[in-house]
């Protein structure tokens, strides 16, 4: 009888095996608030010269990185690395936009080791992974060292798939500690292809209801820019000659993404409840073609949706006819389809003539006026200098609240991927967030729009862009307060309590003061001139913030703000 030798085999321990999965997908950044859970991991780290991490001074602010650099640089995974309980339980919110945006994102978080888990340590919670589901594709607690590889590969490589979104993996200290044999899964996402095309009857079923149809919308949500299917868009456009709106809310960040080009003849441009001949154009139409929109909800765009027909097509089956009936459903990536329908549309005789409903839509766009040159910066002056002073291949990551919608009316987005913001609402989300996008566009300029309210919930970014001299341009709208709960307390009759609970003015907060003590450099803003003198002399030797001191008069900021019924408040 022959005894065979086993073969050797390397063993290493569940911190480098995490590294060394990271590394084989292609990882090459972290964005991590570590604690001691952590310490097996963070340890290893110098023997992995691929991979850079970065130091966040709160949870929020690593996810937030992670979250931007997944959105800016297409085909990668954020990662973000929590500490234990406490550190998830920070960073939860902005995971929670993640999900709701559909961002690829792995979040890896220590836990206690399991030794004495059941001694309920201070960074112990029990049902944590529970709650982490809500918001999440998929959480898996870690329970032997031998897991780790293959759940971290999985988590990456369902982040990528469609629909996009967060996965949250918990690693106990000990499997990070204890020796696993070193394996490592062969990264599948080159060889994977995540394209839902539709068939050709479907196609059909499109052309024949558009051709049918003499009062054709097309409603571009923010999924068209996700899928990058802006082109094929504007193709199908023409081909109809239809026109399009944009997708946007009334509420928080108006304006989350490029969906249609701003300065093509066939955009209305975006969702504006107030807008006249943008609700016109959707009460009058007999067919809306909805694309990849989760706004479309009647409290957000009006009872239109319940007597209009409607095409959805939505690469996420959770939203089809979700928040209001369609004719036809279609599941199926939104970059294919569009290209297989402008195919069509082109063998079955090509562009169709303009309906005269759809040439009075289509006037020609009126540009903004002049900017005021007085010192005092109101919300649309603000606006407009940013339209007239950069140049339109610049990123901007909004997160302006209140002035978000004087951008929604006064810049003109002309180009792709030069717009970020989130559906979430989370404030402070847009500081952060900023950060990740740079270093997903190196390139680029990237412009931080974001209000001094939404600011304050994410001040530590600014030390992290110090730090690692990220050249963002970092613009606040400073006005002294929370401006659209002062709005909206008012509309409720809640006057008198509106000053003591939104604004910031007692003591002054002094945020150019605050960056600076950061590592950031400052420059105090209080005319329209220097505002626009500011963003021309951009340096990019790093991080640069401009204090906008803006009008707190509310008159000046009233249209920029739905405020919605009292019973929707």
């Amino acid at each position: 009888m022959t005894i065979r030798a086993k073969t050797p085999t390397t063993t290493v321990s569940g911190a480098t095996a995490i590294l060394n999965t990271l590394v084989n997908e292609g990882t090459r950044y972290i964005f991590g608030v570590a604690g001691t859970s952590e310490i097996p991991l963070v340890a290893d780290l110098p023997s992995f010269d691929q991979i850079h991490y970065l130091i966040g001074l709160h949870e929020s602010v690593a996810v937030g990185m992670a979250d931007g650099f997944a959105r800016a640089a297409r085909g990668e995974v954020g990662i973000a690395l929590l500490h234990a309980t406490q550190g998830t339980l920070n960073g939860i919110g902005y995971e929670r936009a993640a999900f709701r945006d559909g961002v690829p994102l792995v979040v890896i978080s220590g836990t206690p080791g399991q030794s004495y888990a059941i001694n309920e340590p201070n960074h112990f919670l029990s049902g944590l992974p529970t709650v982490l589901s809500q918001m999440t594709k998929w959480t898996w607690p870690v329970s032997r060292p031998s897991e780790i590889p293959w759940a971290l590969h999985r988590g990456i490589t369902l982040a990528r798939c469609a629909p996009q979104g967060p996965v949250h993996l918990l690693v106990p200290q000990n499997c990070m500690m204890e020796q696993v044999e070193l394996v490592t899964p062969n990264c599948v996402w080159p060889e994977v292809r995540d394209t839902p095309q539709p068939a050709d009857d479907v196609i059909d079923e499109i052309v024949t209801a558009v051709s049918a149809a003499e009062r054709v919308l097309l409603y571009a949500g923010n999924g068209v820019a996700r899928a990058g299917a802006v082109h094929e868009l504007v193709q199908v456009a023409e081909l109809l000659n239809a026109p399009v709106i944009a997708e946007a809310v009334d509420r928080g960040p108006m304006v989350q993404a490029v969906n249609f080009p701003a300065d093509h003849p066939f955009f209305l441009g975006f969702f504006a409840r107030d807008a006249v001949h943008i609700s016109s154009a959707l009460e009058d139409s007999d067919l809306v073609v909805v694309l990849g929109a989760k706004t479309t909800y009647e409290r957000v765009i009006g009872d239109w949706i319940h007597h209009t027909k409607i095409i959805q097509i939505e690469p996420d089956g959770w939203e089809i006819g979700k928040n209001h009936p369609c004719v036809l459903g279609v599941v199926a990536d939104l970059r294919l389809t569009l290209a297989a329908l402008a195919v069509r549309l082109r063998e079955s005789g090509g562009a169709r003539a303009g309906s005269p409903w759809a040439t009075g839509l289509l006037q020609p766009t009126v540009e903004a006026s002049a900017v005021d040159a007085s010192a005092h910066i109101t919300p649309e002056a603000f606006a407009k200098v940013l339209n007239t002073t950069l140049d339109k291949d610049t990123v901007i990551v909004d997160d302006s609240q209140t002035l978000s919608g004087f951008v929604k009316r006064f810049y003109r987005f002309t180009k792709p991927d030069t717009l970020y913001g989130s559906l979430a609402s989370h404030l402070g989300w847009g500081l952060p967030a900023a950060l990740g996008v740079q270093l997903g566009r190196p390139d680029d300029q990237v412009i931080s729009l974001i209000s001094d309210g939404s600011l304050l919930f994410a001040p530590q970014a600014l030390w992290t862009a110090a730090r690692y001299r990220i050249p963002v341009t970092i613009v606040v709208a400073n006005n002294g307060g929370f401006t659209s709960l002062r709005q909206e307390l008012r509309a409720y009759d809640g006057a008198d309590a509106a000053d003591a609970v939104t604004s910031l003015r007692q003591p002054q907060i002094n945020i150019a003061g605050l960056a600076t003590s950061l590592g950031v450099q400052a420059i105090v803003v209080r005319s329209t001139h220097a505002l626009a003198d500011a963003l021309r002399a951009r340096r990019r030797e790093g991080p640069v913030l401009l204090d906008v001191r803006m009008s707190e008069d509310d008159l000046d900021w009233r249209s920029g703000w739905l405020v919605p019924p009292h019973e929707t408040v």
